[in-house]
């Protein structure tokens, strides 16, 4: 595994515990912004993407 892809996943790692914390807020009722989930869930996918990019390109 190169650099690339580990910071992808450290990134994608963060992301998700983010969502996590948006979550929870959400259960105990507390103020969130729906738009803030949205856009965290886009940017996970968009770094799976680039990751099978990579992976793809370093197979071939």
């Amino acid at each position: 595994m190169n650099n690339i892809s580990k910071d992808i996943d450290e990134q994608i790692m963060i992301l998700k515990k983010e969502l996590i914390h948006y979550r929870m807020k959400k259960s105990a009722r507390q103020e969130i912004k729906p738009h803030l989930i949205k856009n965290t869930k886009y940017k996970i996918a968009n770094l799976l993407t680039k990751k099978a990019s990579n992976l793809h390109t370093i197979n071939q």
